[in-house]
């Protein structure tokens, strides 16, 4: 019920060019399409799997682990205090999640199996997560090269989002 048209357009792009043959051209974009890290993990995960349905869900799955970990790099970008319990209060609630849709499959609201899909804006929000961490991180670290670094970073997330 989850898995639409919505959801499959990402890895029908990799089926139609690289296992039929298609043109590029023929594909026409959303207004904003999710090309990082959307696209590219579909790709990737199509690479391995060969299968539309498989790479869909492994997809999501590889993206919510992504969104987990961004949130832990943000607690360590702010310096908070119990930097252990933060971490497992939010590994505790994204395996919450999981937990909640693998017993609600029927279920469309709350909207909690999108974050385990490619193309529900899960893409946009890890992109937002780590800008936010990479912000963060060039506020408070003195300007050197480190510094540098980071701003180059962010400066990449950002273009990528």
């Amino acid at each position: 019920m989850w898995v639409s048209s919505d959801t499959l357009w990402p890895v029908n792009l990799f089926t139609d060019i690289f296992q039929d043959g298609y043109s590029f051209r023929g594909w026409e974009f959303s207004i904003a399409p999710c090309w990082f890290p959307d696209i590219a993990l579909v790709g990737l995960c199509y690479f391995f799997l060969r299968n539309a349905i498989l790479t869909t869900l492994v997809a999501g799955s590889v993206q919510f682990i992504i969104l987990i970990a961004g949130f832990c790099l943000c607690w360590r970008a702010l310096r908070l205090a119990n930097l252990k319990l933060l971490d497992m209060l939010t590994v505790g609630v994204g395996i919450a999640i999981v937990v909640w849709v693998a017993f609600h499959t029927d279920v469309l609201y709350p909207g909690f199996y999108q974050f385990l899909l490619p193309q529900t804006h899960v893409g946009n929000l890890i992109m937002h997560v780590y800008a936010i961490w990479l912000a963060l991180l060039m506020v408070q670290s003195p300007p050197d090269r480190k510094r540098r670094a980071v701003a180059v970073g962010f400066a990449l997330v950002c273009g990528t989002a």
